[in-house]
């Protein structure tokens, strides 16, 4: 019978690891350095669970001490194709650099606690993040290390990090502009995910550019977890 720890390559994550011995992935990782402070009670319970597992330690981040020329990239929404070719100029940029990417896909099998120890782990030398909402106890993590951070796609009123994004307020104005321009007289707005700062500014600039202009019939439809939910403002 197939462990279902295991994945189809025979490899075990330290994350495993730690869910199986009830600990952190951080502890995890100190139970593997032996210069590391652990008792020994919490060592041996995670040894024991590697064994049963038949975990085998990332001897690359061990061996991090300082610089790791790693930049870590989080992303939240990994099955949306917008950030596939992201991803792929970014880890292209990276490389030219002479440094290497570290993807973490913060999804059902991971929260942001277990995407912090692994950032802090691999001592990454600089975080980027995808994410629609901002982890602040991630950021807070890069912080207390001095770890640089970038948010990419969306606005952060953190002082501590890089952000990149565009003006979608103004992008709203210039989509309404366009569909009216085109004759259109009964528009709709299809937002992302409801909450996402990106998306709420859009459909501000949107909404409103069509009422500056005169438009009397549009709708709001928004749209989570891929599937869409009519919650309509009828004008």
């Amino acid at each position: 019978m197939k462990d279902p720890h295991t994945h189809p390559n025979g490899k075990v994550t330290v994350v495993e690891v730690a869910k199986a011995a009830g600990v952190s992935v951080s502890a995890v990782s100190r139970a593997f350095n032996p210069d590391a402070s652990i008792s020994e009670k919490l060592r041996n319970k995670v040894l024991q669970a590697a064994e049963s597992l038949n975990y085998k330690p990332n001897r690359l981040a061990r061996g991090i001490k300082s610089r790791s020329s790693l930049i870590g990239i989080l992303v939240t929404d990994f099955n949306n194709p917008f950030y596939m070719p992201v991803l792929s100029a970014f880890s292209s940029e990276i490389q030219k650099r002479n440094c290497h990417s570290l993807l973490i896909n913060v999804d059902g099998e991971m929260d942001i606690s277990e995407a912090v120890e692994l950032v802090m782990e691999y001592n990454v030398d600089g975080l980027v993040i995808t994410s629609a909402s901002l982890p602040q106890e991630l950021v807070e993590a890069c912080r207390i290390k001095k770890t640089p951070v970038a948010i990419f796609g969306r606005t952060s009123s953190e002082n501590s990090v890089t952000v990149v994004s565009c003006d979608n307020l103004e992008a709203g104005k210039m989509a309404a502009d366009m569909v009216l321009d085109a004759g259109y007289m009964r528009p709709a707005f299809v937002g992302g995910p409801v909450g996402t700062t990106a998306s709420l500014e859009r459909q501000r600039g949107f909404v409103s550019q069509l009422m500056h202009r005169g438009c009397d019939y549009w709708q709001v439809v928004e749209v989570e977890n891929s599937v869409t939910t009519p919650d309509l403002t009828q004008r």
